[in-house]
């Protein structure tokens, strides 16, 4: 019987915090040289260390992360540095689903994108929301989302994400997200603000994908090493082209629907690249077989045990060879 294939996940904004990835910045050198490499570039394009402050500021986990400068080019960093390692420790994708931003992470590793210009692309949609969008939040709801319909608040509350069980993602500008966690607090669902600025995946942000679009079409992608899903309710696509990545940030995400459409193809170990472990806890809920073939793997995690989980990944699933697509 053939091996399943291997995926990376990659996840966007939301499960970002201070020291994500800190165990293995000092203690992996892969994944500390491609951070201080990255660094560089950050440095160049907007004047600041995100290694300076992710490590070396002493600022505790409980500190949000929440300001869009940050938070865009440090996800980006971290999820590329420990997908360097992993490949570089004979961990090699055949495929790969992100998530919003992890999108763009996707196709800088797949090829399709230079690690630089990606990280020039993501700085400049922080720039053109910070111009043209107003700030807002994201909130986690542990409800289905028909909630936003029946509660009154869909004309100032946007759908971002949708599970396929009982929760989603609303998108809301700052003085309505208050509303919305009051009317959530009276009717006792559970909820958990998302440690962001603005209200990603709504019409409030769509301004800032106009200009990344601009600029995306100005660099051109190349062929990817693997296909890649940006997890808008599509399968694996090969080539990638920039409506792909500019639908990733604009449109609702649905990574559990999309996981599923490529599980259905192909039988893959999935391997979340990402801060929290997130998207590893959605796969194990919507691909039930997988999880338990053991089949999903968590890297890191806000538990400090980023280095032994990356070496039981590397144990279970390096050197292997890539099989066909």
């Amino acid at each position: 019987m053939n091996q399943p294939g291997i995926a990376f996940l990659f996840s966007g904004q939301g499960a970002q915090y201070h020291g994500m990835g800190q165990p293995l910045y000092e203690q992996a050198p892969v994944f500390r040289r491609e951070m201080d490499r990255l660094d560089a570039v950050v440095r160049d394009l907007a004047g600041l260390s995100l290694v300076d402050r992710l490590y070396r500021e002493g600022r505790p986990r409980s500190e949000p992360l929440d300001r869009t400068l940050y938070s865009h080019p440090a996800i980006f960093m971290v999820e590329y540095a420990l997908a360097r390692l992993l490949i570089e420790s004979g961990v090699e994708p055949d495929a790969a689903l992100g998530a919003s931003l992890g999108a763009f992470i996707a196709a800088a590793v797949a090829g399709c994108l230079a690690p630089d210009d990606a990280l020039a692309l993501l700085i400049g949609h922080v720039q053109a929301l910070e111009a043209h969008c107003e700030p807002g939040t994201m909130i986690a709801v542990f409800a289905p989302s028909s909630w936003l319909e029946a509660s009154g608040f869909g004309d100032r509350a946007e759908l971002a994400a949708l599970g396929i069980d009982a929760h989603c993602v609303v998108s809301a500008r700052l003085a309505d997200a208050l509303e919305i966690e009051r009317c959530l607090g009276e009717q006792d669902i559970v909820y958990q603000r998302l440690p962001v600025s603005f209200p990603f995946h709504s019409r409030w942000t769509r301004a800032a994908a106009a200009p990344m679009a601009a600029r995306l079409d100005a660099i051109g992608l190349r062929a990817g090493r693997f296909p890649i899903a940006c997890s808008t309710g599509e399968g694996l696509v090969s080539p990638l082209r920039g409506e792909h990545l500019i639908a990733a940030l604009r449109e609702p995400i649905r990574f559990q629907h999309t996981l599923r459409i490529v599980d259905a193809a192909r039988e893959f170990a999935y391997v979340d690249v990402g801060p929290s472990g997130t998207l590893a806890a959605q796969a194990r809920s919507a691909c039930t077989q997988a999880a338990a073939a053991g089949r999903i793997h968590t890297t890191m995690s806000m538990y400090a045990r980023d280095v032994e989980n990356v070496a039981a990944v590397v144990s279970a699933l390096g050197g292997r060879h890539r099989s066909a697509a």
